[in-house]
């Protein structure tokens, strides 16, 4: 069995232009994960592939 690991670091609410939409946690946190979900799209992968956030 083959495969490939995909490491991220430093993932924040920032959207595409690095600047942050709104001053609201959960807008900043939901942008992360947003980016995090396009991280993987981009290595061929979907959430249901993610092992662990911290």
């Amino acid at each position: 069995m083959t495969g490939r690991m995909v490491f991220t670091g430093g993932m924040v609410g920032w959207n595409a232009d690095r600047r942050l939409e709104s001053e609201a946690f959960v807008d900043q946190a939901a942008q992360a994960l947003r980016n995090v979900v396009a991280v993987l799209a981009y290595a061929g992968a979907r959430p249901g592939h993610l092992v662990r956030l911290t």
